[in-house]
């Protein structure tokens, strides 16, 4: 009874002051929000997740939004009433709307920052390549040539945790190829060698940034399981004898591997940017684009 009579009385309260500026403010909805804030404006989309509106000074311009859930109810022109949210003034903390007249993109002004579901189906995907690879674990090959391989490709998922603090896992792929020759005139005895190296690579990081807006410095701190595969094939002839061995061995391993970098993000638009970063893990450098789902 008590929640019925103050929607009672805010519902009048609207309504009268809708009335009393008739005069004044053409065609304006009332929007009030659940901490008791009373916002002016014209109301042109309701959804299940934000409440779009208008300024109802400045009609022309781009729309303001607010989340759904920071909006109890709204009294629109035509006097008729809508309760958006059925909570009233159990909410503290003031939400500032995003508004797209604002230049500098803000990702974290989200009603949604601390809900988990949300973060996870609206984060970010990155796709990076490994200039300069690091990640051969084969020991002996001092003497082997590294021929062209397929680089070191990662692809992470991150999540915001809050306005800095961000997680993320990621997949790696990567291959190199090795060869080694020699020729005994003395044994007339040719040898030729072949490895070849995949690495499958898991990984769970957090990352901190520095700062935001279009360009955002980061520290990453993590841990990569790596999963090696390495085939050495490879054939001895004895010119002599008009003889040929080959063989044939197969390597496999585990190994964890620390993950610590520094890179800075771009912010080309609000859902495609550019990144680059350094450090310890399975690239000493990697290049790559960002791509924000929202």
């Amino acid at each position: 009874m008590k929640a019925l009579f103050i929607t009672f009385v805010l519902v009048l309260f609207v309504l009268t002051c809708s009335a009393q500026e008739k005069d004044t403010i053409v065609a304006t909805d009332v929007i009030i929000q659940v901490d008791g804030e009373i916002v002016y404006g014209i109301i042109e989309e309701v959804n299940k997740e934000e409440v779009k509106y208008r300024n109802n000074l400045l009609p022309h311009e781009p729309l303001i939004t607010l989340p759904r859930s920071l909006v109890y109810i709204i009294s629109y022109s035509n006097n008729t009433t809508q309760i958006i949210t059925p909570t009233f003034g159990k909410r503290k903390i003031r939400k500032t709307a995003f508004d797209e007249n604002k230049l500098e993109d803000n990702d974290y002004e989200d009603d949604e920052e601390n809900n988990l579901k949300y973060n996870l189906a609206h984060g970010s995907i990155k796709v990076g390549l490994g200039l300069t690879e690091d990640f051969s674990r084969i020991k002996g090959i001092e003497e082997f040539e590294k021929e062209e391989a397929f680089p070191l490709i990662h692809v992470d998922y991150q999540i915001k945790i809050n306005r800095l603090f961000i997680a993320g896992a990621s997949l790696g792929y990567g291959s190199n190829r090795y060869t080694y020759s020699s020729f005994s005139e003395y044994d007339q005895i040719d040898i030729y060698q072949e490895v070849n190296e995949t690495l499958y690579s898991l990984g769970a990081f957090a990352r901190y940034n520095i700062m935001s807006g279009f360009v955002r410095p980061y520290a990453l701190l993590g841990l990569n399981f790596n999963y090696t595969v390495a085939d050495n094939t490879g054939t001895i002839f004895f010119i002599d004898e008009s003889k040929k061995v080959s063989t044939n061995t197969s390597i496999k391993g585990f190994k964890a591997l620390l993950l610590a970098r520094a890179g800075v993000d771009f912010h080309i638009g609000k859902k495609f940017g550019l990144y680059t970063d350094i450090g310890l893990g399975n690239s000493l450098v990697q290049l790559g684009v960002k791509f924000m789902l929202k």
